[in-house]
């Protein structure tokens, strides 16, 4: 795994930490529910290209993170 792969898996892995898996439909990666019902995934591609750690955490004003090169 490559650098800004492992960056974004690695951070995915530290903000999914003790949720269960929960992946939408036709969400293109994978995806976990925290235990106070936010949501957080982690897109190894997006529409735009890099790989994206989706935030869906009450109180975070940003939704996504992208890795570009």
């Amino acid at each position: 795994m490559e650098g800004r792969d492992k960056a974004a898996k690695d951070l995915y892995d530290q903000l999914n930490k003790g949720g269960k898996p929960d992946i939408p439909k036709k969400y293109p990666g994978e995806g976990t529910r925290l235990p106070n019902g936010d949501w957080v995934g982690h897109r190894p591609t997006s529409k735009s290209g890099p790989p994206t750690v989706d935030i869906h955490v009450d109180g975070v004003p940003f939704d996504k993170i992208k890795f570009p090169d």
